[in-house]
């Protein structure tokens, strides 16, 4: 079971393209409502570097979506920068701070001019 999910994790989260981790993990995190929680992304562009991309990080939470606008975070869904070249990302943090009790999916991706797209998503569960 374990070999199939890593196997599967590479379907839809391309291996070196887009990363993202919530204090250090991949995976499920579950945190309580006095911890800190820090949401981390990267992009390596490889040979998609120059091509043109709509890039989003995104969260879904207690109160909806909410969108990384490069200072913030805002209400609904838009995204991050607009047709904007792919290139190198390396350790931008996007969230330091404590949640609020509720289920958290944070959200990183690339949707690039050639067709294809690039996404990775951490669930985060933040207890009382």
């Amino acid at each position: 079971m374990e070999q199939a999910a890593k196997a599967a994790k590479t379907i839809h989260h391309p291996a070196g393209m887009v990363d993202l981790t919530v204090n250090g993990e991949e995976e499920l995190v579950i945190v309580k409502s006095t911890d800190m929680v820090s949401v981390d992304l990267s992009v390596q562009a490889g040979d998609k570097a120059g091509l043109k991309a709509t890039w989003w990080v995104i969260c879904h939470g207690p109160r909806g979506w909410i969108s990384w606008d490069g200072k913030k975070w805002k209400g609904g869904l838009r995204p991050w920068r607009k047709n904007v070249a792919v290139t190198d990302v390396d350790d931008l943090n996007v969230l330091k701070r404590k949640l609020a009790p509720g289920y958290y999916s944070y959200w990183v991706g690339l949707v690039l001019s050639d067709g294809s797209e690039n996404f990775a998503s951490v669930p985060v569960l933040v207890r009382r």
